[in-house]
């Protein structure tokens, strides 16, 4: 599973399908969901959710990037999209956490 986490790591910020990431391996979504899920405690499209947020809070700590941007470089097809999967593991909208951050190195 470290190959498909890596594969996923490596292409945050792309659209891809977890069809395209199953055909890496020469097994069906369904097959790879369930050993991801067996070996990781998490599904693929939380562990996605998860790392694209962690690279959005990295984005937001260390550029001057607006929202729009992030979403793009975290491979969200939207700010949108992007304020839905953040609201999803954060408790703080994206600018509140930049302007904290800010506030707390103040």
């Amino acid at each position: 599973m470290h190959a498909a986490q890596d594969y996923i790591d490596a292409h945050l910020g792309t659209h891809f399908s977890f069809e395209q990431l199953a055909s890496q391996f020469n097994v069906s979504y369904r097959h790879l969901a369930r050993l991801f899920r067996d070996n990781t405690g998490q599904t693929l499209q939380s562990y996605l959710r998860t790392q694209r947020i962690d690279l959005a809070r990295e984005l937001l700590r260390s550029s001057h990037l607006n929202a729009e941007q992030i979403a793009e470089r975290c491979g969200y097809g939207s700010s949108h999209a992007f304020r839905l999967a953040w609201r999803q593991e954060m408790p703080q909208p994206p600018l509140q956490f930049r302007h904290a951050l800010a506030y707390e190195g103040a």
